[in-house]
């Protein structure tokens, strides 16, 4: 019991340190943001000291319109959280990665991994579309068009490559592999899916993460490759960086017919992935 409870410990704790460490970085851009704020002033207001510009600074903070300029100045700089993120915490995760490797990888073919490729492109798009039509019958908003507005080459980088790495030797490689140590394997499925969808904040993005969650652990299990699931993530992410701001601005019947163009791609390459024909190959 104390070697299962010692397990499920070293699994989830990886979670729990990547969201400490993007809470760290959460506050150091608020403390840019408040800086950048009480320079403005003080040069709005040279007569000012910093404590009298500090104390406007916070009371403006305080109302709705700070409340937003925050929210926006977050979203704006999201790429710097997750690429700072990434970058400090890779290097660790990686090497306990290999250190307590559990399966020995197996050989993923070019073929197989174009399927991996076409089909994650497919149902990321496609899920997010349907989840952003619903979301806008319920008046929730989902911050997609802003994405334009973003440095996207930098959005590219960190949400877009080097955040899925580092999710998939965290969630896949070390979370999953470390509770199938303890507890049967659809439990240490369902459990690493669902942590990962929790990770990712917002209903709409947890709905999504779990739906995406349970298909990359199928793309690891089915190759016994991280390599696998990390192509599935990657290109899931940066085809919804890229396209899915354009495809919301169709009208509405070319995002209908967009949505079941995709859906049956998805089908048809998930259909290849499955038979697993191409894997040794």
């Amino acid at each position: 019991m104390k070697k299962k409870m010692r397990n499920i410990w070293n699994a989830i704790q990886w979670p729990l340190i990547l969201v400490i460490f993007e809470f760290c970085i959460l506050f150091l851009l608020l403390g840019y943001f408040e800086y950048h704020e009480i320079q403005t002033q003080l040069d709005t207001h040279p007569e000012w000291s910093m404590a009298e510009a500090s104390k406007v600074v916070n009371q403006i903070l305080e109302t709705k319109e700070g409340t937003n300029a925050i929210a926006q100045f977050l979203l704006d700089h999201l790429w710097i959280l997750v690429l700072l993120n990434a970058c400090l915490l890779l290097p660790i995760v990686y090497h306990f990665y290999k250190k307590h490797q559990h399966r020995f990888p197996r050989h993923v073919s070019d073929r197989s991994k174009i399927h991996v490729l076409f089909c994650s492109i497919a149902l990321g798009l496609c899920f997010n579309l349907i989840l952003t039509g619903i979301s806008s019958l319920f008046g929730i908003s989902i911050e997609t068009e802003s994405q334009l507005r973003r440095p996207i080459f930098w959005m590219i980088c960190s949400s877009g490559i080097i955040g899925p790495i580092i999710e998939e030797f965290v969630f896949r490689g070390i979370v999953y592999d470390r509770l199938q140590a303890s507890c049967p394997k659809y439990r240490a499925s369902f459990f690493t899916t669902l942590l990962f969808a929790l990770y990712h904040g917002n209903l709409v993005q947890i709905i999504y993460a779990f739906a995406m969650g349970s298909y990359f652990i199928y793309c690891y299990d089915h190759y016994e490759n991280i390599t696998a699931s990390i192509i599935a993530h990657i290109s899931a992410n940066v085809s919804t960086l890229i396209l899915l701001p354009y495809l919301l601005n169709l009208p509405f019947i070319w995002i209908v017919l967009s949505c079941v163009m995709l859906a049956f791609v998805g089908y048809y390459m998930f259909q290849k992935i499955r038979k697993g024909i191409s894997i040794y190959s």
